[in-house]
């Protein structure tokens, strides 16, 4: 029963991050910026996959796929503030360090920005969600 659920929050916040990383990609371009730009579709699932994997890593690192029968809402809620921010910050990172590649002028600070609240607020919901299917079965 343990490993179903860590698959089910495995796949929950795979998929929870692509949806917020789309989402945030589609409200940056369309309603900020105003126009068009022709993206190169591998730079966008380069771009996802690095998102996917990095959040991924730390929500590992930070202890939300334990198991623990006594984790609290406000601890997990908090390690999810603290996944996050630490995601971002290694994104702001890899993108100062690339800034010579003319495919990282797409990717702007206000993608972040939109990503990381976008992604916040959807990670606790789901995380809820399925907190309440797990204690309910």
């Amino acid at each position: 029963m343990d490993k179903k659920i860590r698959i089910v929050y495995y796949v929950t916040d795979g998929i929870t991050i692509g949806a917020s990383s789309a989402l945030a990609w589609y409200l940056h371009y369309t309603f900020l910026i105003n126009y068009y730009i022709e993206i190169p579709s591998i730079l966008f699932c380069s771009l996802l996959t690095c998102l996917i994997f990095i959040h991924l890593l730390l929500y590992k690192l930070y202890h939300l796929y334990d198991l623990k029968p006594a984790s609290s809402g406000k601890t997990e809620t908090l390690s999810i503030c603290k996944a996050n921010l630490m995601s971002i910050c290694i994104m702001i990172f890899i993108k100062v360090l690339s800034r010579q590649n003319p495919y990282m002028f797409f990717i702007s600070y206000t993608f972040f920005a939109l990503f990381f609240a976008i992604n916040m607020c959807t990670a606790i919901i789901i995380r809820k969600c399925v907190h309440r299917l797990r204690f309910s079965v």
